[in-house]
């Protein structure tokens, strides 16, 4: 049963980040076996820069939706830019940030 400093963060999460059309963008999160979950309401943030001509950014996802995101797994952007997921971290009760890589085009 979470506490009420968890259902707060949860709340706090979909009630400010993720419904005020400010700060979340809407993606499809598709698993390493195949499995797409579509209208998954993200906050993206990119670095500035790149490493190993890859730019990076973090995607914060709500735990209610998908609750273990993994490695490898893919996240597209309604750009149609596909992400792939290279490390899943705990930021807090009710959210988990991917970081992710997006190789970068050249020409």
């Amino acid at each position: 049963m979470p506490t009420d400093f968890e259902t707060q963060m949860a709340t706090d999460l979909s009630g400010c980040m993720l419904s005020l059309g400010e700060f979340e963008e809407t993606v499809t999160y598709t698993t390493p076996g195949g499995t797409a979950t579509t209208g998954v309401k993200t906050v993206y943030q990119e670095y500035l820069g790149a490493i190993d001509e890859k730019t990076q950014a973090v995607f914060i996802l709500p735990v209610a939706t998908i609750a273990n995101p993994e490695r490898g797994a893919t996240i597209t952007r309604a750009s149609g830019e596909v992400w792939t997921v290279i490390d899943v971290s705990q930021r807090d009760t009710a959210a988990v940030n991917c970081r992710a890589v997006l190789p970068q085009l050249t020409t």
